[in-house]
C-alpha cells in the first residue's frame, strides 16, 4: 500500500499484488490494507527501497531526458 496521504488507495504494487505479479503480497493482503488497515512490518529491506525513491526518480527523469534530445 502507499504511504501517507495516499494509503486508501491502489498504487502500482497493489495493482501488482492484486494481479499476482508480486511475490511480496496477494489480493488478500491488499484487501486487508484497504478494508481493515493492515499493516506490514518494515524490513530493512523496505527501508533502502523508501529511501531510494527520489534518487531512482531523479536517475530516470535524467535518463529519460537525455533521450529526447
Amino acid at each position: 500500500m502507499e504511504k501517507g496521504p495516499r494509503q486508501d488507495t491502489i498504487g502500482g504494487s497493489s495493482v501488482a499484488a492484486i494481479l499476482g505479479y508480486s511475490p511480496f503480497q496477494g489480493e488478500h493482503d491488499v484487501w486487508a490494507k484497504l478494508v481493515h488497515g493492515a499493516r506490514v512490518e518494515e524490513t530493512p529491506a523496505m527501508r533502502r527501497g523508501t529511501r531510494l525513491e527520489s534518487v531512482v526518480c531523479d536517475l530516470a527523469r535524467d535518463f529519460l531526458s537525455q533521450e529526447e534530445n
